[in-house]
């Protein structure tokens, strides 16, 4: 997934809070995982298999969760920024 490059994933595994606990992370693993035809448990697959009809709605799930996640990690980035940034204004003053 990674060719070298900053991925998205590299930047929600570093600003998304709680990201090692996060059940939606795992869940978008076994997604992307279950797409890609590698192996998952079989309460996995049993789980996709009964919740979604075909590879096209895990996708579209797998979509959905990445952009929540995406989303949060932004939001707690721009929140880290602007908080360094306001004790700096606030020492200038």
């Amino acid at each position: 997934m990674n060719d070298g490059n900053i991925t998205y994933w590299d930047f929600i595994a570093e600003y998304l809070p709680n990201y090692y606990s996060d059940n939606r992370v795992l869940w978008s693993d076994i997604c992307l995982r279950y797409l890609d035809d590698d192996e998952i448990s079989e309460e996995d697959v049993a789980h996709i298999e009964k919740g979604y009809k075909n590879k096209m709605e895990v996708l579209e799930e797998l979509k959905r969760i990445d952009k929540i996640l995406l989303g949060e990690a932004i939001d707690a980035f721009y929140e880290k920024k602007f908080e360094d940034m306001l004790k700096w204004c606030k020492g200038t003053k």
